[in-house]
């Protein structure tokens, strides 16, 4: 039963992430960071609030990992050349890629996993009257803490111009196109990977045709593929050694706030345990409800904020600030991750109960 559901989900993620990459080698990211410093005003909150809307934007169409691994350099880009301390647009890329992958099912494969759940309990047509809301909060809230603790930064100004680049707008054109048609798609309830798929074969046609280049084995997530069939197994696993019965002890039952809330709490402890993967599986069998659903979600997506396992994006993420010369530290993304765990989910939970 987990393999016919992980190999569909599998197959998407390979084909997504074709998109992605030849998205950035035809240009598109390269001019989204050119287009933020343009009309940025030379104010740094003004530059930092379109990386931030940028890095929900891509986690909802193109998945959380993509935010992590091709958004990342993008704004990492951006502080080297206007010189500014790189916490604030680093931690804004993972911590958006997280907390923001609620908005479309295509943001998280544990969306995927939820809307394959044999009860039902969630469909693509029903997801955003009941989810996206609920991962609007989510996006918004890890923002709030940013812009809270980096006020002094956010009131700076910019002074050093970007310079000019050499994209092919056309192939720049086809890329940004080929995206916002999968949105459209994704929305519309077209099946995700069917979508994905004809989007990574017009973006390869476009390559073959212009960029030929582009079109190498490095493309494909091998690496990112192999990681994700490693947790599923690690899920059988812990299935057989019973911690899945421990788990759902901790979740109690109900579909009350306060069931809501214990729900989440579990997500969030297990998915920065163990990882959001395995832990959303461990703990499916708790969510037989929509309500429970949608809880479960919230502390497996927006609540792996604290430990650097807890997500594979924050594990490219962190390769990707490394081969920048940005050190990761830790200590602080920790605690000011569980400051920003609790908050988020907290919030989250709390408006789903109201428009339940």
């Amino acid at each position: 039963m987990v393999i016919e559901r992980v190999v569909p989900i599998l197959y998407f993620l390979i084909c997504l992430t074709v998109v992605a990459e030849l998205s950035d080698r035809m240009g598109l990211f390269e001019v989204l960071g050119r287009w933020a410093s343009r009309i940025s005003g030379g104010r740094v909150w003004q530059l930092w609030l379109i990386i931030a809307v940028v890095s929900v934007a891509t986690t909802a169409v193109l998945s959380l990992d993509t935010t992590a691994v091709l958004v990342t350099p993008v704004a990492l880009a951006l502080v080297r050349r206007h010189r500014l301390p790189p916490s604030l647009f680093a931690w804004t890329t993972i911590w958006t890629a997280n907390a923001a992958s609620l908005l479309l099912p295509v943001a998280n494969l544990t969306n995927l996993l939820a809307l394959s759940h044999p009860s039902a309990v969630i469909s693509a047509s029903t997801w955003w009257p009941r989810v996206g809301v609920v991962g609007v909060v989510c996006a918004i809230v890890p923002l709030l803490v940013l812009a809270v603790r980096h006020r002094h930064l956010l009131a700076a100004t910019l002074d050093h111009p970007d310079p000019p680049g050499g994209t092919d707008p056309t192939m720049v054109a086809i890329a940004g196109s080929t995206c916002a048609g999968l949105a459209i798609a994704f929305v519309s309830g077209v099946p995700v990977a069917t979508a994905a798929g004809v989007g990574a074969l017009l973006l390869c046609l476009a390559c073959w045709w212009r960029l030929p280049a582009a079109l190498d084995v490095r493309i494909l997530p091998w690496r990112t593929v192999l990681a994700v069939s490693a947790l599923f197994a690690v899920v059988t696993l812990l299935h057989g050694v019973g911690l899945t019965g421990w788990l759902i002890g901790l979740t109690g039952t109900g579909d009350g706030i306060g069931d809501h809330l214990r729900l989440a709490a579990t997500g969030v402890l297990s998915g920065n345990l163990i990882n959001n993967l395995p832990a959303y599986l461990l703990l499916e069998p708790a969510a037989d409800s929509t309500g429970r659903m949608i809880a479960l979600l919230v502390g497996v997506n927006a609540g792996p904020l604290i430990t650097p396992w807890a997500s594979v994006a924050t594990l490219l993420w962190a390769n990707r600030c490394r081969a920048a010369g940005v050190p990761v530290v830790w200590r602080s993304l920790s605690g000011w991750g569980a400051v920003c765990a609790v908050l988020t989910v907290g919030s989250a939970v709390g408006v789903q109960s109201l428009i339940a």
